[in-house]
């Protein structure tokens, strides 16, 4: 992990990976990318705290992405990072299949040395590492209960809300449902999304899917700055996806295990 920097936009995915995997340089696999696909724009159709201009109403867009999800009963929350510094390229893939109505969760994180899946029930988290080379298994649990409200991502998707001003709006169709597509005119908050001042960005690029429905179904994008006298470039993926199609079910090994 590379330590205390960017605290603010991927305290939600470090978390998350510290739980399931410890510390260390995490590479996934990742999952198939939504597709999306340009429509006409004749008689745009916003969704709740977005506008032209982009979020118009910053808590009534939070709470829209917030209130579907939960509304669902069940969703993917996918995560990808690529870090790159002139000390290399770290990758980072997290995904969080949740079920908020019977608060279940079930996350996957791959890595080079090692494969780990957590699944959280009734209470407990119960966790398996998959080491790559011969080492064995291993297998642990704590106490954990599912949050719906932290499921949604709450906060990073304030950060990505607050701390970029989106513009051009442009009328597309995510795996058949309908939504709108902005582009970063600029980033208004370093401090929330990268965790550096706003004079350590040297450039920074992306773009906004949020469904008619409210949900933020994608976020990507790509930063260069400066952070403890390193040059960093970051490549940001942000889903959600499979909402209330979900499935996390108990893996057969929990039982066999626990």
């Amino acid at each position: 992990m590379t330590g205390g920097r960017r605290r603010g936009l991927l305290a939600v995915g470090v978390v998350v990976l510290m739980v399931v995997a410890g510390c260390g340089g995490l590479s996934g696999d990742g999952t198939p990318t939504p597709t999306t696909t340009a429509t006409p724009d004749d008689g745009m159709t916003f969704p709740t705290g977005f506008g032209e201009d982009g979020v118009t109403d910053g808590a009534a867009a939070l709470n829209g992405h917030t209130n579907v999800l939960l509304a669902q009963g069940n969703f993917t929350f996918v995560f990808v990072s690529e870090s790159e510094t002139a000390g290399g390229t770290t990758n980072t893939t997290l995904v969080n299949r949740v079920d908020t109505e019977r608060r279940i969760a079930l996350r996957t994180v791959s890595r080079p040395d090692a494969v780990a899946t957590q699944y959280v029930a009734g209470g407990t988290a119960y966790t398996r590492i998959e080491p790559r080379d011969n080492r064995a298994v291993q297998y642990r649990s704590a106490s954990e209960r599912v949050d719906p409200n932290g499921a949604t991502a709450r906060a990073l998707v304030r950060a990505l809300m607050d701390g970029v001003s989106w513009e051009t709006p442009e009328q597309v169709t995510v795996d058949g449902e309908q939504a709108v597509r902005y582009e970063a005119a600029s980033l208004t908050n370093a401090s929330a999304v990268l965790d550096v001042e706003a004079g350590a960005v040297d450039s920074f690029e992306g773009s906004l899917v949020v469904a008619t429905s409210g949900v933020v179904r994608e976020v990507t994008y790509a930063a260069t700055y400066t952070s403890d006298g390193r040059e960093v470039t970051d490549l940001v993926t942000v889903r959600f996806e499979d909402v209330g199609t979900t499935d996390s079910e108990e893996p057969a090994w929990v039982d066999r295990q626990f």
